[in-house]
């Protein structure tokens, strides 16, 4: 059995066609197959991009962590 792998993504709002998408549209969400948890909305690229790089190493397997407690 395939189990679908979770994922960290970055998302924006909606623009007009054309338009580079700025200010705070963007969002960090947890997707694994069809299902989805959004965290965070109202950011600027920029935190997004560092919320994500920080969920994402969290979810990462470190050998020298594992079994230790995160406090």
């Amino acid at each position: 059995r395939l189990v679908a792998r979770l994922g960290v993504h970055i998302d924006h709002e909606t623009t007009e066609s054309g338009e580079r998408p700025s200010g705070r549209v963007w969002s960090v969400a947890l997707r694994r197959g069809t299902k989805s948890v959004v965290v965070a909305t109202e950011l600027g690229r920029p935190s997004a991009e560092h919320l994500a790089a920080q969920i994402s190493d969290l979810l990462t397997a470190h050998p020298s962590t594992q079994g230790v407690a995160i406090d």
